[in-house]
């Protein structure tokens, strides 16, 4: 059994087809802890439930699997799902009017890079330092990250050596609110007002092509199959799962244009940039979806 599919499993993921005697129910969670000796706990855990899992594992398949680090109970990982619940959160201790100008300054600097290392910030911003919770010293930076990150601001997109690396934490609109979709037609850029609405989950979509047939578009998150009716989602996670698109969704259109193919969302996909309007169809409603690649 391959170990990737199961830690999507006990995150509940859904990579694949996995043995309930390898795996415990999905629980959503699992703790991490940064201490190696003699083990860290997110290790010790999957090793008994992951056939040839090796310490580590998790972290380099990190990735590629439809999970986040963030604070739950206490840090760790959490499915996708649960930590589109959680975010924004406020947090307990309220920040100043300077802590707040900081993490602004550094959200800018973070979109503007993409990816950052906590190195760069603090080269760049030069924080200093400040007084951990345990009495010791700590980058000023660091602690200012770790507060965006439990405010939902950053998310955690890979470790480098065991380091993470932040990118900025871009949450899909909820149902009522507003927003402004940039949208291509005839070859013209046009900003579109809309209220963003909600489908009902249990609106789902049956293709009756082959399975086969279908293809991963990394970019926007989707795995689709073409049917008579569009390109049916299968799988979905990264910027397309941020935005809410489901599986069993119908793909119709990408930036008013009509895609009909597998190799049309290819190619809608290679020319996205910033955000592109995905048209889908659940049931009997149609509604465009603001996907932001980036």
């Amino acid at each position: 059994m391959n170990g990737e599919v199961v830690v999507g499993q006990q995150l509940g993921g859904a990579l694949g087809p996995f043995d309930q005697t390898d795996a415990l129910a999905a629980p959503g969670f699992l703790q991490a802890d940064p201490i190696r000796a003699p083990a860290r706990a997110q290790d010790l855990t999957l090793r008994h439930r992951v056939k040839d899992y090796r310490a580590g594992d998790l972290e380099r398949r990190y990735p590629r699997l439809p999970i986040q680090e963030d604070f739950f109970v206490n840090y760790g990982f959490v499915s996708n799902d649960i930590q589109q619940l959680m975010h924004p959160r406020t947090s307990k201790t309220a920040w100043s009017a300077a802590t707040r100008k900081r993490a602004v300054d550094l959200l800018d600097f973070i979109r503007e890079r993409g990816e950052v290392h906590p190195r760069e910030v603090d080269a760049y911003f030069a924080h200093g330092q400040v007084t951990n919770d345990w009495g010791g010293s700590s980058s000023a930076t660091t602690h200012l990250l770790n507060g965006m990150h439990y405010r939902g601001l950053v998310r955690v997109v890979r470790r480098d050596s065991g380091t993470r690396i932040y990118a900025a934490h871009e949450h899909p609109p909820k149902p009522g609110d507003k927003a402004t979709l940039n949208v291509w037609r005839d070859g013209k850029k046009q900003d579109l007002a809309v209220t963003v609405g909600r489908l009902e989950a249990d609106k789902t979509a049956e293709a009756t092509s082959p399975r086969n047939e279908k293809a991963d578009t990394g970019k926007l998150g989707l795995a689709v199959r073409p049917s008579k009716e569009g390109l049916v989602v299968e799988t979905v996670s990264g910027p397309a799962a941020r935005a809410g698109i489901q599986a069993g969704d119908v793909v119709t259109a990408v930036n008013g244009k009509p895609v009909k193919s597998v190799d049309d969302l290819r190619k809608a996909a290679g020319q996205a940039k910033g955000s592109v309007a995905v048209l889908v169809r659940r049931g009997e409603d149609s509604i465009f979806v603001p996907i932001e690649v980036g």
